[in-house]
């Protein structure tokens, strides 16, 4: 079964954030506030890619 490109590579976006929070939980790392705030950053730009579409479809449309 193939999945479309469009699908999958968000998911690439998760690679450092989970790899982080498994330095933290493993190796007994200890991220910064800014480590922190980036993985952040880039988990709300996942979650705006996946809710990308219907968030669109809230918003009032036009009168023409």
């Amino acid at each position: 079964m193939r999945y479309p490109v469009a699908q999958v590579a968000p998911l690439s976006l998760l690679i450092p954030c989970v790899g982080m929070v498994a330095a933290a939980l493993l190796l007994d790392e200890h991220p910064t506030a800014m480590q922190w705030l980036g993985s952040g950053l880039v988990l709300l730009g996942f979650v705006v890619h996946l809710l990308g579409g219907r968030l669109r479809g809230l918003k009032p449309q036009r009168a023409t």
